[in-house]
């Protein structure tokens, strides 16, 4: 296992891997549910998967969709906003969706998608804006109520041309200037000379299992090691993985993760598949699966 830690570290991107829990509590709103949510994203010359965990703060969440069958976007941050008032929802994540897709159209690429979520973003979160900017929520507030310094990031997935790709797009709150900075993208596609644009792992939200498995000889190496060494044993010698093996490394981190964080991450989880070619599609896995993958016999343990 020594000889893995560099490899990991290399192949492992997570540019982001925030911790995106968002408690918005005060003044006259309070959230129906709000998530900490784990997202994992791979992508491989065959396509891209990414999946979410479903666990909510009083339910079950779904937290990704795949959209017109060639693009997705996964949320992390809030889930449900009502207003304390009068009752009326000020944001639900599934809804909000829907009125991305309604502007998706067959042909559209990610880069067409991403004005589409900074504008609907923009008007689905003004009470938020609204509120830091009137005063009623200080930075005060946002630490006694646990409010993220990422209040709501959107992941999104897709391609542009032949090229697969992969955007963060974050809203948070800037006490400076009292007001809800963002939306701002973020790429988090490999960026250093050499790099491969097509074969990469990276993670968003809560992350302190997956993290570990890069550290050699640690329980969480040796866990992931034992869910999907066939997948680990490509990794190792830098072949690219099938979208059945990207999939089974996006279920293997997402079920340690909801081992290691009962109390924010959780089952069930949702994986959406977006080919190279044709149409994506979305898997719901109800439990872990501690064995994903099985070495053909006679190579086990070489």
């Amino acid at each position: 296992m020594l000889t893995i830690l560099g490899l990991l570290r290399n192949c492992f991107r997570s540019p982001k891997h925030k911790i995106c829990f968002a408690i918005w509590l005060f003044a006259g709103t309070f959230p129906g549910s709000a998530i900490a949510t784990t997202v994992v994203a791979v992508v491989t010359p065959s396509g891209i998967v990414i999946g979410a965990d479903g666990k909510g703060t009083e339910s079950k969440a779904q937290k990704i969709f795949l959209l017109n069958g060639h693009l997705l976007i996964a949320g992390l941050g809030l889930e449900h906003v009502n207003s304390k008032d009068t009752g009326r929802t000020l944001y639900d994540f599934p809804t909000w969706v829907n009125q991305i897709r309604k502007n998706v159209n067959s042909k559209m690429s990610i880069e067409g998608l991403v004005p589409i979520v900074e504008n609907e973003a923009r008007t689905a979160l003004a009470f938020m804006r609204n509120d830091i900017e009137s005063g009623k929520l200080t930075k005060d507030q946002a630490i006694k109520y646990r409010i993220d310094p990422v209040t709501v990031e959107y992941v999104i997935g897709g391609y542009e041309g032949a090229i697969p790709r992969v955007i963060a797009i974050t809203l948070k709150p800037d006490w400076q200037a009292k007001t809800l900075a963002g939306p701002s993208r973020e790429p988090v596609d490999p960026t250093k000379e050499g790099d491969s644009v097509d074969s990469y792992i990276c993670w968003f939200g809560r992350h302190s299992a997956i993290e570990k498995s890069a550290i050699a000889d640690s329980e969480e190496q040796k866990e992931f090691a034992a869910r999907v060494p066939v997948e680990l044993a490509a990794i190792v010698a830098k072949h690219h993985l099938t979208l059945n093996q990207a999939s089974n490394v996006v279920r293997a981190f997402l079920g340690m993760q909801s081992k290691a964080d009962q109390e924010f991450v959780g089952f069930p989880i949702t994986l959406v598949t977006i080919p190279k070619s044709g149409n994506g599609w979305v898997r719901v896995y109800k439990e872990d699966a501690v064995v994903l993958s099985q070495p053909p016999e006679g190579k086990a343990g070489r």
